[in-house]
């Protein structure tokens, strides 16, 4: 669904829409009869590119390595392709280009080339990365963020050193080449396509991002490098490159993930993450290191596993406790931990017009827990849960790019012992809303004030061992909770 509404947004938009002018000149790219290293054959791959001269289209290079056939494909109406054949014309093994003209005997597409940005990209300006994530099945537009502070970066400033290592060895792509370093999740299958400005102008190639899209930090290629293509030396050179999996092409095989549909958006089952490796992306770092100060006799982060969930066309995403079951329950998503009756619900969607961010919250908790949004929020976790108030009410923060978020802990029932407590996530940005939420019966605070006051040993020797087992599992939860939002790049 989240895609359906930007892949018809595009086709129904303003005919003056510089954005959806630029989306008829983007092509499906395929790469088939594809070979590893050592002869075997591998999946065909999708990627993108886009009309750039007279029946000519420049597209990744890793798109097509290891490959001997090639196809371009134009959607001439949501779903329905006028496929050609295609031959490599020209490449750059340094900036991992390629540009691809029909093959002899091909019928003209006669696409509109696209035309290459005037200015250089400036920080906080807004992007559109348009082609076929995950080889989907019509044209989709990915909105992105230029990094504030530094516009353009050399490559290898973006990637491990595994993995910087790794790309220099396989001297696809240059890791000293400067990119345009962005903000939001390119996804598999948007290599090779236009990241254009609200002129409709090609600022880059999308080419890439870490930890293929499942964390918000991406790059293109400046288009100003497309100077770098060079003629083919020998027709099998691109097909004698070893294979890009490193970077973003979508191969056919790449198997099925989990996609629930929770409250309008769809919600796609990434990659397992420990806790040290998504905590540098949290959109409120300051707040969870003091949920890891004040758990710090019970928390074990370094023990914390983490499936993440990403909506497709966003760079939302949800954090859960590994194994546990996310399934669909009407307009959210629940999971039924397996310690104490506790839940979790999510949900993900479109606000409304007019709709505000606490409107929001209010109708997730009357789904989730009928009557929890009249519930009291704790004043003794409200300087903990809840952020400086900055935007929309006493409790919501804001962003630089425009992301809203509020955390708070709700109680129903009287002390030391509640019948039932809440602490949640709830986040928005661009329109989009997401909120995550544990529910926990039997609340009593009393037995977790040692913990709290810091009493405790590192062990919670001085609480029963059941206990001391739930409140763990209740930090892992929620420090989840609150890595759920838009991350930051």
């Amino acid at each position: 669904m989240a895609q359906l509404f930007l892949l018809l947004s595009l086709w129904a938009s303003s005919p003056a829409d510089p954005v959806a002018l630029a989306a008829k000149s983007v092509v499906k790219v395929e790469a088939l009869d594809c070979r590893g290293a050592n002869g075997e054959l591998l999946p065909d791959r999708t990627g993108s590119g886009f009309a750039w001269g007279r029946e000519r289209f420049l597209t990744s290079l890793h798109v097509l390595a290891g490959c001997l056939r090639y196809r371009v494909s134009f959607e001439v109406r949501p779903g329905e392709f006028k496929p050609r054949g295609a031959v490599v014309e020209r490449l750059s093994q340094q900036h991992d280009l390629a540009l691809l003209s029909l093959a002899e005997g091909q019928e003209p597409l006669a696409l509109k080339p696209l035309r290459s940005a005037t200015e250089p990209p400036d920080w906080r300006q807004k992007v559109w990365a348009l082609g076929y994530p995950r080889g989907s099945r019509s044209i989709g537009s990915i909105e992105l963020t230029v990094n504030r502070l530094k516009p353009e970066v050399p490559l290898a400033l973006r990637l491990s050193e595994r993995l910087a290592a790794e790309l220099a060895r396989r001297r696809v792509l240059d890791v000293k080449a400067r990119v345009t370093n962005l903000q939001g999740p390119l996804l598999p299958g948007n290599s090779g396509g236009p990241i254009v400005n609200g002129r409709g102008e090609v600022l880059s190639v999308a080419d890439g991002g870490l930890e293929h899209g499942t964390v918000s930090a991406s790059w293109g290629i400046p288009i100003a490098h497309v100077a770098s293509l060079v003629e083919m030396t020998s027709r099998d050179q691109v097909a004698s490159l070893t294979t890009m999996g490193l970077l973003f092409s979508y191969n056919s095989e790449s198997g099925a993930s989990t996609t629930l549909l929770c409250g309008g958006l769809e919600l796609r089952k990434g990659v397992t993450r420990s806790f040290r490796q998504i905590q540098r992306f949290a959109d409120d770092p300051e707040y969870l290191a003091r949920l890891l100060e004040i758990g710090r006799g019970a928390a074990e982060p370094e023990n914390y596993l983490y499936d993440v969930y990403r909506e497709t066309t966003t760079d939302a995403a949800i954090a859960l406790p590994a194994g546990a079951e996310l399934r669909s329950a009407g307009d959210h998503c629940r999971v039924d931990l397996h310690w104490d009756d506790a839940v979790i619900g999510v949900q993900l969607r479109r606000l409304e017009p007019g709709e505000t961010l606490a409107d929001a919250r209010d109708r997730f908790l009357a789904s989730f827990v009928p009557g929890s949004e009249s519930w009291p929020v704790d004043p003794e976790w409200e300087s903990l849960e809840r952020s400086p108030g900055t935007g929309e009410g006493g409790g919501t923060s804001a962003r630089w790019d425009g992301l809203k978020t509020v955390r708070e802990s709700r109680l129903r029932g009287g002390k030391p012992r509640f019948e039932e407590t809440l602490n949640l996530t709830i986040a928005a940005k661009r329109g989009v809303f997401v909120a995550t939420a544990v529910r926990y019966p039997y609340w009593d605070r009393s037995k977790y004030d040692a913990v709290v006051a810091g009493w405790c040993d590192e062990n919670l020797s001085c609480l029963p061992a059941v206990i001391a087992r739930e409140l763990r599992h209740l930090l892992h939860t929620t420090i989840g909770i609150q890595l759920s939002s838009f991350p930051r790049g």
